[in-house]
């Protein structure tokens, strides 16, 4: 939807870097405002624009770790142009890129490039604050006792998916909300996940995954405690209107736990 900047405040930090804004494009919004994803045309260029409300909420932890991790990972995505921040406003701009997003379908071509994409982000070293993050995307879904399984020093997307990773002249992996410190195979098991609710067989996805190091290299024990995991997360958001899309991935989630029984 297109739409102006609803507030002054928020319009003036802007536009100290952007000039004459032209158009605002509104991409996604969480938190009745709390969380926007903006395009931004303007004088000085197109701008992919993360803005968030600066008070206490997952939306400000999720953009300020965004803000954290982007100079380890900007070989993997657009880079970080410029951000601002006053008392009521958090703002992370990057490039826009005209892209397209990438196809998880069974016999894309996209594929192989998202697995190369993967083992790249395998390969890169956490920042120092990283280590710092207490809460991971699994503290309340996995009992303390397992979650030892997801312990390790490699950066952690959190959904390598089709919503995530465009497509250029290489592979964009953005949405970098919510990023985590733990064990390298949990990257390419993400992966596996978002192939099963594009369509693929668990043993297909699973494949894919297998040209990965990281998931050659875990413990299947691991593998397991991550997909009943998901399964978790997942059956929990089936519930009495819930959207099709969610039922569709709970179904892929209980796929996963059958094919690997």
């Amino acid at each position: 939807m297109t739409n102006v900047i609803p507030d002054s405040e928020l319009t003036s930090l802007i536009r100290f870097y952007t000039g004459v804004i032209k158009r605002v494009t509104v991409l996604s919004e969480r938190g009745s405002g709390a969380y926007r994803v903006l395009r931004i045309d303007s004088a000085n260029g197109e701008f992919l624009v993360n803005v968030a409300t600066n008070n206490p909420s997952a939306y400000r932890v999720a953009l300020v770790r965004e803000r954290q991790i982007s100079a380890s990972v900007e070989t993997l995505t657009k880079p970080v142009l410029w951000e601002a921040e006053s008392d009521e406003w958090i703002i992370l701009a990057r490039e826009f890129t005209h892209s397209r997003r990438a196809s998880f379908e069974p016999g894309s071509q996209d594929i192989p490039k998202v697995v190369r994409l993967v083992n790249a982000l395998n390969a890169l070293p956490p920042p120092l604050v990283a280590h710092s993050w207490e809460r991971q995307w699994w503290t309340g879904v996995v009992p303390e006792f397992e979650a030892k399984h997801f312990e390790g020093s490699t950066i952690v997307h959190g959904e390598i998916s089709s919503a995530t990773v465009r497509m250029s002249e290489r592979p964009i992996l953005g949405a970098w909300m919510w990023p985590s410190v733990g064990a390298a195979f949990l990257n390419p098991a993400s992966l596996v996940f978002h192939l099963i609710r594009e369509g693929h067989t668990p043993a297909e996805a699973e494949r894919w995954a297998s040209r990965c190091p990281a998931w050659q290299e875990a413990d299947p024990k691991a593998i397991d405690v991550f997909v009943r995991a998901t399964r978790r997360i997942w059956a929990r958001k089936v519930v009495p209107g819930a959207k099709p899309w969610q039922v569709r991935a709970a179904g892929a989630a209980q796929a996963w736990v059958e094919h690997r029984r």
